[in-house]
């Protein structure tokens, strides 16, 4: 099978081997050709998810010298756009989702099928599973409206799948700091790779962001936040407290190295 019929999976792989590991057979389990690729955050578990890129047999393993998170996709874009270009859809997520069996033929379906209008795709949120009815949730994810057969509304990075032309348009309009927005965190003035930059990068060209309507993915990260005094956490809590992942430094101060 040619690479273009493949969708290219870049995974951000950061602590919980547990979660990367259900996110993987999730995948799996979806029957849909990928190419997976770990883009690492550094952790103590370094060596176990070294250990599961060969179970499991992806395709690539990229690591960076410290965790800057969401931003190791920007990074990535930037230094591997031949790798990219390979592919028609390009799918980015944390590596802590649980995709039901039919979401990636139905989301790749919606991009084969749609408009010029739609830039990009993601796979719905179980939002009304019992173990997270304590969790804010309603807060952490933006409403959406049916439209056809597909929601229109943006989520987080929790499973997005772009068009390659769309992916390497957004990097540039980062890249040239046209999109510079308020962001998370209370930080202003960031143009490196966000779910606030991305919306504002569908909205300004009048596109659509859908989300996939009939499958959903099962965002098992929340569960870490159902007991806060998780190890996992208290680290991802002392990383935003640090005041570096969100800034435009990080995006010249770090680098990629393949394992």
């Amino acid at each position: 099978m040619n690479t273009t019929d493949r969708l290219l999976v870049l995974l951000n792989c950061f602590f919980n081997t547990s979660d990367i590991e259900r996110t993987l057979i999730s995948l799996i389990n979806t029957e849909f050709p990928c190419d997976i690729i770990f883009l690492e955050n550094p952790s103590k578990y370094s060596d176990s998810i070294r250990i599961l890129a060969k179970k499991y047999n992806i395709y690539k393993h990229f690591m960076c010298s410290d965790n800057i998170e969401g931003n190791i996709f920007h990074i990535f874009c930037n230094t591997h756009k031949h790798i990219i270009d390979q592919y028609r859809y390009i799918a980015m997520s944390e590596a802590d989702v649980v995709l039901d069996k039919n979401a990636l033929h139905e989301c790749i379906g919606l991009l084969d099928n749609s408009t010029d209008r739609v830039d990009l795709a993601s796979i719905d949120l179980h939002l009304n599973t019992e173990k997270y009815h304590n969790l804010p949730i309603s807060q952490w994810v933006p409403t959406s409206s049916i439209v056809d057969n597909y929601l229109v509304g943006h989520t987080g990075f929790q499973f997005i799948v772009f068009k390659k032309n769309t992916l390497n348009e957004f990097i540039t309009s980062l890249n040239n700091k046209k999109i510079s927005a308020h962001v998370a965190l209370g930080v202003h003035n960031y143009y490196g790779l966000s779910d606030t930059n991305l919306f504002w990068f569908v909205h300004e060209r009048n596109k659509l962001w859908i989300r996939t309507l009939d499958s959903k993915l099962d965002h098992i990260g929340w569960e870490h936040y159902i007991q806060n005094d998780d190890e996992y956490v208290q680290e991802k809590n002392k990383n935003i407290t640090s005041g570096k992942l969100r800034t435009n430094l990080t995006l010249a101060n770090y680098s990629l190295i393949e394992l």
